[in-house]
């Protein structure tokens, strides 16, 4: 049977704003801390200043640079994004006949 695999990249999230790294949170969070608690946590994994590299390297496993996505963020209704011939995660877990969604 195939693992189950859930990520979760949260933008502006500081490493002590969650209760499973920090001991003195006040954040009330019982079912992340359970994911976290029975799962995988990285925490030692850098992201860039800004959520479109972020997000374009973590769908592409590619950095930023390469895509053209290091300098800013991706506004509404500007024809930028992902190069299209770029083959993302979620490509690959569909190719592999793993379900696969963003929310």
């Amino acid at each position: 049977m195939a693992p189950h695999i859930l990520f979760v990249v949260a933008d502006d999230l500081g490493f002590a704003d969650v209760p499973f790294t920090a001991t003195d949170s006040n954040v009330k969070a019982p079912t992340v801390g359970r994911l976290a608690a029975e799962g995988l946590v990285l925490d030692n994994y850098y992201v860039q200043p800004l959520c479109t590299p972020t997000r374009a390297a973590f769908l592409t496993g590619r950095h930023p640079v390469q895509l053209g996505l290091q300098h800013g963020v991706i506004l509404n209704a500007v024809p930028d994004g992902l190069p299209s011939n770029e083959t993302t995660l979620a490509e690959v877990n569909i190719r592999l006949q793993h379900w696969s969604a963003q929310i």
